[in-house]
């Protein structure tokens, strides 16, 4: 059976070294941008579970800066994005792991890190239109 996890990672490396060959900061690029994924859907997975009232998690509040969109950002970073950025460096990149990951799944690859974000951005993207309308769960 395969590991889609890691079917994603191969095929997000082996898809971003092909169209940016000579790049040298790549693997910061492409721990950050599946990182972001994985935190897109962490927060929909949150915000259903706050809707049902199945858990409530109460978010983090930052008040740092002057006006609430900066101090948004940074909460989002620092709760959904940094953990994310922390397991899947341990994961992929640590110790140059992905190396072997994308020789196991280099004959697997067939978009599926493109197809698995253009799903989460859909979800998300739906999630964010259902809850700016018609939830009050981010008003308590």
């Amino acid at each position: 059976m395969k590991n889609y996890y890691y079917l994603f990672w191969a095929d997000a490396i082996i898809n971003y070294r092909k169209f940016h060959p000579n790049e040298i900061g790549w693997r910061n690029r492409v721990l950050f941008l599946g990182s972001f994924i994985f935190s897109l859907l962490g927060w929909t997975i949150i915000a259903w579970l706050k809707y049902t009232g199945i858990y409530i998690l109460p978010l983090l509040s930052i008040d740092i800066f002057p006006g609430h969109i900066l101090n948004d950002f940074f909460s989002y970073i620092i709760e959904f994005v940094m953990p994310f950025i922390i397991i899947n460096y341990g994961f992929i990149f640590h110790k140059n792991r992905y190396k072997k990951i994308v020789d196991k799944y280099k004959t697997c690859v067939k978009s599926y890190a493109y197809t698995y974000s253009m799903i989460i951005l859909i979800i998300y993207g739906i999630t964010i239109i259902i809850s700016g309308f018609f939830w009050d769960v981010w008003k308590k």
